[in-house]
C-alpha cells in the first residue's frame, strides 16, 4: 500500500508541531484530515495524542480538563483533536478553557484541531458555528 503524505504534513511536522498554541485544519470530508493527523500521531509517537471527538461520550461526561492534564504527564507535548465539530454543545467551555491554559497560557502543548466545514454549511447550527470561531 502506497501511503501518500498531504502538502500540509511536512509543514505540521516541522515547524507547527513544534510550536505552542491551537491551530485548525478545515476542509471539506475525505480530504485527508484523519489521514494526516493519524500520520502525525505515528510520527511523533509517545510525543502526540490523537483523540476522535466523533466519538465522545454525548451525555458531557468527558472531562477534557483531566485529559489535557494526563497527556501533559505523560509527556504529550502534541494534541490532535479529529472531527472537533462533532463534539456536543456541553464541551465547548471545557475543551476551549484547556486550549487556551495549556497552548497560551503554560505553553505546554500544540493543539490540532480538524474541522469539516460541510458540518457547517449542512447543518448551520449553533454548535458548528461556536467551533467555527476557535
Amino acid at each position: 500500500m502506497i501511503q501518500t503524505k498531504r502538502f500540509l504534513y511536512n509543514i505540521l511536522k516541522g515547524t507547527v508541531c513544534n510550536t505552542t498554541g491551537c491551530y485548525a485544519v478545515k476542509g471539506a470530508r475525505g480530504v485527508g484530515k484523519t489521514t494526516l493527523f493519524l500520520q502525525l500521531k505515528e510520527y511523533f509517537g509517545d510525543k502526540a495524542e490523537y483523540i476522535n471527538c466523533a466519538n465522545l461520550p454525548e451525555d458531557g461526561s468527558f472531562d477534557f480538563g483531566l485529559l489535557y492534564r494526563n497527556a501533559i504527564d505523560k509527556g504529550v507535548k502534541i494534541m490532535l483533536f479529529d472531527e472537533i465539530c462533532k463534539v456536543g454543545i456541553d464541551y465547548y467551555a471545557d475543551f476551549k478553557w484547556g486550549a487556551y491554559k495549556y497552548a497560551y497560557e503554560t505553553k505546554d502543548l500544540c493543539i490540532l484541531i480538524s474541522f469539516s466545514m460541510n458540518i457547517l454549511y449542512e447543518t448551520m447550527n449553533p454548535q458548528s458555528i461556536l467551533w467555527e470561531l476557535i
